[in-house]
């Protein structure tokens, strides 16, 4: 059970984004289309073959699971294919990170990078959501959205699902549905257990499957993903856009978005799309919508902070410097403000980091004074 710590925060339920893909219709450098969003083409490797139609292909893999990637240099000569982004797993809060690095980023001429409502708190994961959201909008469409409710052993197993839509109560537009196992050879214990509701060939589709046997966790953890593609994700975006207030209310939506795929219903009609909803089902429903987005959050460091500046505003801090004849108080001020402009998280982290520092030179002088 140790491996299920590190789920404990987020309680039973957790709504997130788990896969985000777009084009950039505007004909532009791989390197630009890259910058729109924070990045640099330092920050990625330049794979050997291209991937779907694109004959250049740069990855940058995140914590050996999630997957950011730029496709570009299309290979018909007609129709401009821009540049396509794909963003996976994990590597969605990673890509938000350094979106988010890039909002708070001024432009040389005092000018923030995205134009952000006046009030707005960025810092909030669905507002910054949003913001990507209008972002990519602005430059292409998105082509896939993959989102994701996840139950850590409060309300259904994967075989529960199952029963319910073999026994026909499962109220859904969808027209088929799969159901898959893999078992071990050596002992027959089960290692995988996939549910399809509706076509993986169609525009939408949900998917139920035991995420715990997946990540190999001893734990319950079943995912309700429902993936979108081409005009289903473009509407999923106008609807997070649309909102007036977007604090605590994507999460509802992507609930909102798998109540109207699926219902599971109590058989007391003829009709059944008449039939009274099950009420553990309504129940899922009510707890999901109740809570908030999550994005799991890198956590900060010294050195992740000091990346992000070496990656984000070094040169501009160099072309300062050089400007003003190496004057450090003319490009920094006073340096003891702008540090009481920290949380005070990140103070306590940068004195921890200072105090362990003067603790390995003391370490080092009393060695070298033993000698």
């Amino acid at each position: 059970m140790e491996e299920s710590r590190k789920f404990e925060k987020y309680g039973d339920l957790m709504v997130s984004i788990d896969w985000i893909s777009f084009t950039i219709r505007k004909s532009v450098p791989v390197k630009d289309a890259m910058a729109y969003f924070g990045f640099d083409i330092a920050q990625f490797q330049e794979m050997p073959r291209g991937l779907s139609g694109y004959r250049k292909r740069y990855c940058h893999y995140v914590d050996g699971k999630g997957l950011v990637q730029f496709l570009a240099d299309g290979n018909n000569s007609e129709n401009d294919m821009g540049v396509h982004v794909d963003v996976s797993g994990s590597a969605v809060a990673f890509f938000l990170e350094i979106f988010h690095g890039y909002l708070l980023a001024d432009t040389p001429w005092n000018e923030k990078a995205v134009q952000i409502p006046e009030n707005w708190d960025f810092r909030d994961a669905e507002n910054l959501i949003a913001l990507l959201f209008q972002r990519i909008r602005e430059l292409g469409d998105f082509t896939r959205i993959d989102l994701a409710v996840d139950d850590f052993g409060q309300f259904f197993t994967v075989q529960e699902v199952h029963d319910l839509v073999e026994n026909k109560q499962c109220v859904t537009k969808f027209r088929t549905f799969q159901y898959y196992q893999s078992k071990s050879i050596s002992d027959s214990s089960l290692t995988g257990e996939t549910l399809y509701i509706g076509s993986k060939k169609s525009d939408a589709y949900v998917r139920i499957y035991n995420k715990g046997l997946e990540q190999k966790v001893d734990m319950d953890w079943v995912r309700w993903e429902i993936q979108l593609r081409d005009e289903r994700a473009s509407a999923f975006s106008d609807m997070v856009l649309h909102c007036e207030d977007h604090k605590n209310t994507i999460a509802p939506i992507i609930v909102g978005v798998l109540a109207g795929f699926v219902r599971f219903v109590n058989l007391d009609d003829s009709n059944r799309s008449r039939c009274s909803m099950l009420q553990k089902w309504a129940d899922f429903i009510a707890a999901a919508s109740s809570i908030v987005l999550s994005v799991p959050k890198k956590k900060s460091s010294v050195e992740n902070k000091h990346e992000w500046v070496r990656k984000q505003v070094m040169p501009t801090i160099a072309g300062l410097l050089y400007a003003y004849g190496g004057d450090m108080s003319a490009v920094f001020g006073d340096l003891g403000v702008q540090f009481n402009r920290n949380s005070l998280e990140n103070r306590e982290m940068f004195i921890s980091a200072f105090n362990n520092l003067v603790e390995v030179q003391e370490d080092e002088r009393s060695w070298l004074r033993a000698i």
